[in-house]
């Protein structure tokens, strides 16, 4: 095979394949969380990205708890436990205190947001003071 000759799917190794596919999911993940003004504005479907030090409220699509970390290592940690469908760690996270469900629809002022995750302080609720990582998927304006 000539060296810049592209191969077909089954030509490459699993090694390559994988990469291959974490490079689409990234890129997917990347995309579909990015804020763009791509969509009808006026749609009241359409549910905005709070700024850092707006209120918003952590709520989700079907109404069962928001899940929040207390750090960012324990979202990085409970993120990748959830794509591994690890359950047991999710549990084990839980009973230690380092995630926690909060209601849909509990009130939260932002304090830092990045392309996946947001910090936010809780403002109402059990959990009302607590800084929490929660998905940026979550957090709408109120």
């Amino acid at each position: 095979m000539a060296p810049f000759a592209r191969k077909s799917w089954t030509e490459h190794t699993p090694a390559e394949q994988a990469g291959g596919c974490l490079i689409l999911l990234i890129g997917a993940i990347w995309l579909s969380s990015c804020d763009c003004d791509c969509s009808d504005t006026t749609s009241p479907a359409r549910k905005s990205r709070p700024l850092i030090g707006d209120l918003g409220v952590l709520s989700s699509e079907d109404g069962y708890d928001v899940p929040v970390a207390i750090s960012q290592e324990t979202w990085n940690r409970l993120y990748d436990l959830s794509v591994a469908h690890d359950a047991d760690g999710i549990g084990e996270m839980r009973i230690m205190g380092l995630v926690f469900g909060t209601p849909s629809g509990t009130g939260c002022r932002v304090i830092d947001s990045g392309i996946f995750s947001y910090e936010v302080r809780l403002t109402d609720g059990l959990h009302d003071g607590q800084y929490c990582f929660v998905s940026s998927n979550f957090v709408h304006d109120r």
